[in-house]
Formats: C-alpha cells, structure tokens, sequence
C-alpha cells in the first residue's frame, strides 16, 4: 500500500502554490510530474532542502520536455541529459524528464533516453535518493518508494540499488562518503563491500579529473566537511595527492570557506608547488587564482589584490601582512651574490615574518653565511 502525504503537510514543506503553474501545465498534458530525490529524503529526515527537483513523465521523448519547459523562464538547459533550471516566481527549479540511462563502459556518461517515473528511480544512486511524490491533482501527495528508501532512512543506513551502481558511475563512491558524514549514516553491508572493492579496484581512475574534483570541492561545501574528509582517509581515497590532512583536526576547519579550507591543506608548500597541484587537480580558475595570491603574500611576494577571505585566513593561521618583508636586495646587502640560494632563504626569512630588518639579517647571516 502506497503511502500518502496529506496536502497541508506537503504544502507546509514545499512551495506548492509557487509550483502551481508548473502542476497546471502538467495536467493540462496528461503528464505525470513528480517532487524526486534529495528533497524527499530531507521531508521525511525532517530537514530543509535547499533545492527543489521535479521529474516529470515525457513517453514521446525530449521535444515533449523541450516544449514543456519552454513554457518557463528556463536558466540552464541539457538537451542530451533532458534536464533544466527553471525560474519559476521567485523559485530556482531543477527540473529533469524522467529517464532511463545505459551506461556503455565504467565511468562513462549515461546514455539518456525518456522513462517512466519508475525507471527514473531505478537509475538512481542510493535508495533514500530513489523516492518521488506525486504533484498530479489525481494522486497528490502520493509517496513511490520502489526500493525502501523509508527503511534505509529508519536504519539510518546508505545503500545502493544495485551490486554495478559503483561500476556504472564511480562517483557515487565520492559522494556516498558525502551523505554518510552528512546524516552521520553507515554503509549498508554489502554497499560497504561493493564501495570498497570500487576503490580497490581502481574505479575512480576511469572518471576524468574535473568530476572527481567536482565531487571533492562538494565535500569542502559539506557543514561537517572534517569528518567527510576523514572519510576521504578512512577509505583511502587517494585524492586529493598531497594535501595536508593533519590541519583538517583544527576546530576553526568546519567554519572555513571552501577556499579557506584548500588553502587550509596546502600548507607547507611553495607557491611553485602550489600552483602545480592546483593545476593537477584542475580547480576552476578563479579558486586557483585566489589561493596562489594568497600564498604569494604570505611568502612575501607582492599582490595586487587579495580575495575577501585572505585577512581572517591569516589571522586563524596567526600571519601577519605588517611583517618586514626580505627582498633580493636585502640579501644583496647583507653580502650575499645573486644565485640559486636566494630563493630558498627567501621562502624561509619570510615565512617567518620578522618584525624588522635587523631580526631578519641576523637569522640569515647565522644561518646562511658562508654555507
């Protein structure tokens, strides 16, 4: 027996009379729409969802979902995935048709076509992620939960619909570590065994670097991004390569920013090195930007602006910018020729942050003359 939401209570935790439109267009196609995913599994957690995803039933394919989300503001558009943004009153939509997908080999992008709101759950990762209520005026507030995401949220457990879910798409490994620190869940058995023999088996290694990166700046996102990262550990996802770990104990790691907390785990490293993993990990551009200019400054090189988060990053990590900075021409000075050694007494007199030339002069001579 199917279980229903009662309407006041449905309308109390989703914007309904927003949505109103969108329900109205639905109907008037004899097309079945559907609240899906994350959404229905925070209503029945009890927590607020920030998003709002809709699925709704296109049998005749995507030129039925292109011309139904015409009828709408739309801000992002997939055509070869059939999913939208939509900007519907003062609401942010995600709207996706319900699909079935084939995956040709581990790791690759799905093949899309139009499915039934059943075979729309059946394609998806988890099964507290695999439910969907009804928005049709016939059955409204009806709950579809194919595959016991309620017992899963009960059990307070994380588990896949599928022994090939990892093989398919290797990234739900990265994010089932997400959700199990986020609703402080664990692995159902044999989700635990099938993950971890992912892992072993090198699955991550068939996706491209910007998913797996996409994947790991969401878990920087996440409120309890420490104990997620830890997670990283625990399985022993081998990314991100050289990262510093061991800061992620700090208290003060949870209230950083995602920049705040990359800057965060490259720690100890030159701004050459910097720049080298960030490229590696193929962050987006501005974040590279940001962090390098960060660590220029606190390696004493000039910067012509700094990003907004630089001033209480330094102060967690006790840097001051009024710090006297050591130049090549203070070595100069101090009796030292220009050469391969500059840089290296360079990084080490600055990140030390003498208070005053003098202090600075007398480290380096005791330390570096006639070496």
């Amino acid at each position: 027996m199917n279980k229903t939401i009662r309407k006041k209570k449905l309308e109390k935790c989703f914007p309904i009379i927003t949505l109103k439109p969108v329900i109205a267009k639905a109907e008037s196609l004899n097309m079945r729409l559907f609240v899906v995913g994350g959404p229905v599994r925070d209503f029945y957690l009890g927590r607020k969802s920030k998003d709002i995803d809709l699925s709704v039933e296109c049998l005749n394919g995507k030129r039925q979902f292109n011309a139904f989300i015409n009828k709408f503001k739309i801000l992002e558009f997939h055509n070869s995935f059939g999913t939208a943004k939509l900007k519907i009153g003062p609401l942010i939509v995600d709207i996706a048709m319900a699909r079935k997908e084939k995956y040709s080999n581990s790791g690759a992008l799905p093949e899309v076509s139009s499915g039934t709101i059943e075979e729309d759950l059946k394609r998806r990762d988890f099964t507290v992620n695999a439910m969907a209520v009804s928005l049709n005026s016939v059955n409204f507030g009806e709950l579809l939960d194919p595959f016991d995401g309620l017992h899963s949220l009960k059990m307070k457990e994380l588990a896949v619909l599928h022994p090939e879910s990892f093989h398919d798409d290797p990234t739900r490994i990265l994010r089932a570590l997400r959700f199990l620190s986020r609703f402080n869940f664990n692995p159902e058995n044999n989700t635990h065994r099938l993950m971890v023999s992912a892992i072993t088996g090198g699955y991550l290694q068939k996706i491209s670097q910007e998913r797996i990166t996409n994947e790991f700046l969401l878990a920087l996102n996440e409120k309890n991004s420490k104990q997620c990262l830890g997670l990283f550990e625990k399985y022993r996802i081998d990314f991100p390569k050289g990262a510093n770990f061991a800061i992620i104990n700090a208290n003060i790691f949870n209230n950083y920013n995602d920049r705040q907390k990359l800057a965060c785990l490259l720690s100890g490293k030159s701004i050459e090195e910097v720049k080298q993993v960030l490229l590696k990990w193929k962050m987006p551009r501005l974040m590279k930007q940001e962090i390098t200019d960060v660590y220029r400054c606190i390696n004493g090189k000039p910067v012509q602006k700094l990003p907004r988060w630089a001033e209480s990053y330094f102060k967690s990590i006790k840097f001051s910018r009024n710090a006297f900075i050591v130049k090549g021409s203070d070595l100069i000075k101090m009796g030292f020729k220009p050469g391969p050694v500059f840089s290296k007494i360079l990084a080490d007199a600055n990140k030390r942050r003498f208070k005053k030339y003098t202090e600075a002069e007398s480290h380096i001579i005791k330390f570096y003359k006639n070496r």
